[in-house]
């Protein structure tokens, strides 16, 4: 927003009050994108786990499994 936090006196209250909704805004946008990625990570480790999983018992059983390539 390029507001000089040095003098603030300078600025009416309604800049200061819309400059506080953008940070407290810009910190929950960042927040949200941590959970997302947080989540998303956590999706991967479970499917990665979950298709080794399922080769082995299909190695177990004497089916055909698909080779990494």
């Amino acid at each position: 927003m390029g507001i000089d936090l040095t003098d603030i006196s300078k600025y009416p209250r309604s800049v200061m009050d819309a400059y506080q909704e953008k940070k407290k805004y810009d910190a929950y946008i960042e927040k949200k994108t941590e959970k997302i990625t947080g989540v998303e990570d956590n999706f991967h480790k479970f499917v990665n786990k979950r298709i080794v999983d399922t080769a082995e018992l299909r190695k177990k059983r004497g089916l055909r499994i698909r080779e990494e390539e």
